[in-house]
């Protein structure tokens, strides 16, 4: 492991720099500048992971799973197929070129790929410790502020707003909620800490959870508030 600097405000791209250049560069070639996996969310992911972990040791290694948490994300765009359908041992491929930059043990590595690996999974009691980092810090960021503006993005196809159902379709899913802010609002599901599938789990990281998911929570409410404002919410359409 490269020796990290002791401030609280180390970064993790100035930790492992090579190891950064690489993830940068192979999102540059498969044209993922922009979007909710871009670079940029797997570096905040690899910080937020180093700032919530517990030691110093699992907080570097959850930091490097993840900035290489997006490979599945790249090699679907590659291949132009669905998440579930990106190959495996493709993704350990892509992943171990990546760590190849660093000096890590065998041990710390299989922990770090295991972790990417296993990050959008429910939680488990047996989770090791970067996993529960790294599934921490991906939901903390996807929480932050500018998931506001990331959801539109990401759900360019649906309304903004539901004016008839507002939060309630019985045909919204996770993956198609039939609005932004009704996709925007199943974020702020993971600062339900109970929840045992997707809630957050580690102290620090539960402390800044409940500030972001109160951020967003206000922000729907008050979206909510302007469209009663206008008598169109739990609209029907005119006779």
């Amino acid at each position: 492991m490269n020796p990290s600097p002791t401030a609280e405000n180390k970064k993790i791209i100035e930790i492992f720099p090579e190891l950064w250049k690489k993830v940068y560069e192979r999102h540059v070639e498969s044209n993922i500048l922009s979007g909710c996996h871009d670079p940029f969310h797997a570096a905040r992911v690899g910080q937020c992971a180093l700032n919530i972990a517990e030691n110093e040791k699992i907080a570097e290694l959850s930091g490097i799973a993840g900035l290489c948490h997006n490979a599945d994300r790249i090699l679907q765009q590659d291949l132009e197929i669905g998440r579930e359908d990106v190959p495996e041992e493709m993704v350990l491929v892509l992943i171990n070129e990546w760590l190849d930059s660093t000096n890590l043990s065998e041990k710390n590595r299989s922990l770090v790929i295991d972790a990417v690996l296993k990050h959008s999974l429910e939680n488990d009691p047996n989770d090791s410790q970067v996993l529960v980092a790294l599934k921490d810090a991906d939901r903390l960021v996807n929480i932050e502020p500018d998931v506001i503006m990331r959801a539109a993005q990401f759900f360019s196809d649906f309304l903004v707003v539901d004016p008839t159902h507002w939060l309630s379709d019985p045909k919204a899913t996770f993956k198609e909620p039939k609005s932004v802010i009704k996709g925007l609002s199943q974020n702020t599901e993971w600062g339900n800490f109970e929840d045992p599938k997707f809630g957050i789990r580690l102290p620090k990281a539960q402390i800044i959870a409940k500030k972001l998911t109160d951020y967003l929570l206000e922000y729907i409410e008050r979206v909510k508030e302007c469209w009663e404002k206008t008598g169109l919410l739990y609209f029907t359409p005119p006779k």
